[in-house]
């Protein structure tokens, strides 16, 4: 299949009310960017060394510092999007929105 030459839209909405989000995107399944939701989430100034010290990876910024060069352009430091958030404190750093609080229990 030819991807050079492929364009993918989507909607973009502003700070959508819950109905309107669920009508016309979640119940239908379309995928949709959510502008304007004002969030005001400590995770937004998220280091990956805060995280890593958070969740108890101590000495990660050394590790980082001494890594060989990475291999195929691979971000050694991704392994610390595979760690589950919600077993600490980086929890509280931020609440999900109330377009999704009916998903967050089916999770």
């Amino acid at each position: 299949m030819e991807t050079r030459n492929l364009t993918l839209t989507m909607d973009i909405i502003s700070n959508p009310s819950t109905e309107e989000f669920i009508e016309n995107y979640e119940s239908k399944g379309i995928p949709v960017v959510i502008k304007d939701l004002n969030l005001k989430w400590k995770a937004f100034k998220w280091t990956d060394n805060y995280v890593a010290n958070t969740i108890g990876y101590i000495g990660y910024d050394i590790f980082m510092q001494q890594y060989p060069v990475p291999v195929n352009n691979h971000n050694p430091g991704k392994y610390l999007s595979d760690i589950p958030i919600m077993n600490y404190p980086l929890k509280d750093d931020y609440t999900t929105p109330k377009l999704f609080k009916g998903a967050e229990s089916s999770a």
